[in-house]
């Protein structure tokens, strides 16, 4: 079952890497294979814990990783994040719209 679930998962980060290159081109172009398909990896680990489990919480979740920077929820410039994303009440794309209300209203908002 295991190996099951790791080649839906080997599946599923290739399917995202092709999709953020076509979406970031410019980001994408210097970054090789191994290294993109680590981060995104990483970013599934951050959505198991922000508790986002569902294929699409986890696309939108990428989506912001390459927006705003693969440490996006780990700095002090964008603790809203972490704070967003972290709470308990909120849950999925409920969280995304939290974020994006911030994003929207926050003007000095830094994009990468």
């Amino acid at each position: 079952m295991a190996a099951l679930q790791r080649d839906a998962t080997d599946r599923f980060v290739k399917q995202m890497a092709a999709q953020l290159r076509d979406r970031y081109p410019g980001h994408m172009a210097a970054q090789g294979d191994d290294a993109l398909y680590a981060l995104i990896r990483c970013g599934i680990a951050d959505c198991e814990r922000f508790n986002l489990l569902d294929a699409a919480e986890v696309e939108v979740y990428l989506d912001y990783l390459f927006r705003f920077g693969p440490d996006f929820t780990y700095t002090p410039d964008t603790k809203w994040a972490l704070d967003i994303l972290s709470d308990p009440d909120l849950f999925g794309m409920e969280k995304f719209e939290e974020l994006d209300q911030y994003e929207i209203f926050d003007l000095t908002l830094p994009l990468v």
